[in-house]
């Protein structure tokens, strides 16, 4: 496990750049992320999507489950699995084909879906301290 600690959205934005340089070089195509509300799961995201050249503001996917973002170096697909029953089978079934198709994925909430951790390369932990910092913790990779 590796733990990267974030203490200003300066250093999220950091993190997202090496994440973004991750995907273009291959190594990782879909990211999960687990962690409370709040804790800066979607803005993580967002910062991804700017980092690959996306333009436009990127939101959270919470009521609509995905937003598909086009970058100049791929297709992204925002997932957020919060309001996704697990049982759900026609709806994960459906994800599961939309995260093998975009060049890109990252989905928050991943461990409230089971059946879908295994397509993740890697799964980010994130969490709060009480210094109002951010613990972005590596819990698995897939690639490694």
């Amino acid at each position: 496990m590796t733990k990267t600690v974030i203490h200003s959205i300066g250093e999220l934005e950091d993190f997202a750049r090496a994440t973004a340089a991750d995907f273009t070089n291959g190594h990782a195509r879909a990211i999960g992320l687990v962690g409370p509300l709040g804790v800066g799961k979607t803005a993580y995201c967002a910062a991804v999507a700017r980092s690959l050249g996306y333009k436009q503001n990127a939101t959270s996917p919470t009521f609509t489950l995905v937003h598909d973002y086009q970058t100049p170096r791929g297709a992204l697909a925002h997932i957020d699995l919060y309001r996704l029953h697990p049982q759900d089978k026609e709806t994960i079934a459906l994800l599961q084909e939309k995260i093998s198709d975009a060049d890109f994925a990252l989905v928050e909430w991943i461990d409230r879906v089971p059946a879908l951790e295994s397509l993740m390369d890697r799964i980010y932990k994130m969490e709060f301290n009480p210094d109002n910092s951010r613990n972005i913790i590596k819990i698995n990779d897939s690639k490694a």
